[in-house]
C-alpha cells in the first residue's frame, strides 16, 4: 500500500502551499506528492493523470478538499469513479471527513458510502447556487426601482439624426452613407433605425 498526494492550484500560491502542508501531515512522501500548478478546461496531460497511471489497488489518495478533483460535479464524479472503482484506491477528503472511503458505514460498501455524500454535497451546491441566483435578481429589481442603469450606456444621437433618418427611410442614402454623415458606425446607425419602427 502507497500514500499518495494529489494538489491542484486554485489561483493563489499560498493556497498551494496549504493543500501540500495538509498532505504531507499525512506521512505522503515528497516524491509521491502530484502537484499540478495550471490546468486546462480538461486534466489531459495534467500530473493528476500521471498519478493514476502510479496507483496500485489499495493505494491510498489525499486531496485537501473534493473541489480538488474537478471544476464541475460531473468532473469531480468522473474522477471519483475512476480512483474508487476503476483503480480500487481509497481516497481521503482531508477538509470532509465523511469523505474518507477507507472507513465506509456498516453494511454499505466504500463507493457507494463515497457517492451518497458527494449526492448530498451536489444537491447542496445547487440549493446555494439556485439562492444566489435568487437574492441577484431580487437585487437588480430593487437597484432598477431606485433608477439604477444597467449594460451599456445609450449613446446620445448625434445632431442631424432625424434629417439623417427621413433621408435613409425616404431610400435616399444608404445605411453606410447615414452612418458617414453621422459619424457613427453603419452598424449603430442601423440599430438606431430598427427602434424607431419598434
Amino acid at each position: 500500500m502507497q500514500l499518495y498526494g494529489y494538489v491542484r492550484e486554485s489561483g493563489k500560491k499560498k493556497d498551494i502551499d496549504e493543500q501540500i502542508s495538509a498532505i504531507r501531515n499525512e506521512r505522503v512522501l515528497k516524491e509521491q506528492l502530484y502537484v499540478d500548478k495550471k490546468v486546462g478546461d480538461t486534466f489531459k496531460g495534467s500530473l493528476f493523470e500521471k498519478m493514476v497511471k502510479q496507483l496500485q489497488p489499495e493505494d491510498i489518495v489525499f486531496i485537501s478538499s473534493i473541489d480538488r478533483l474537478g471544476r464541475t460535479y460531473d468532473e469531480i464524479m468522473k474522477h471519483w469513479k475512476l480512483l474508487t472503482i476503476d483503480k480500487n484506491v481509497d481516497v481521503v477528503v482531508l477538509d470532509f471527513p465523511l469523505l474518507d472511503t477507507r472507513n465506509p458505514a456498516k453494511g454499505i460498501s466504500r463507493e457507494e458510502f463515497a457517492d451518497v455524500v458527494l449526492q448530498v454535497l451536489s444537491y447542496v451546491t445547487k440549493i446555494e447556487q439556485h439562492d444566489r441566483k435568487l437574492l441577484q435578481t431580487q437585487g437588480i429589481e430593487e437597484a432598477k426601482k431606485k433608477g439604477t442603469q444597467f449594460g451599456r450606456p445609450k449613446r446620445e444621437k448625434p445632431e442631424g439624426y432625424e434629417e439623417v433618418l427621413k433621408l435613409y427611410q425616404l431610400g435616399e442614402i444608404s445605411q453606410k452613407e447615414a452612418g458617414r454623415r453621422l459619424h457613427v458606425s453603419n452598424h449603430t446607425f442601423a440599430r438606431w433605425a430598427k427602434e424607431e419602427t419598434i
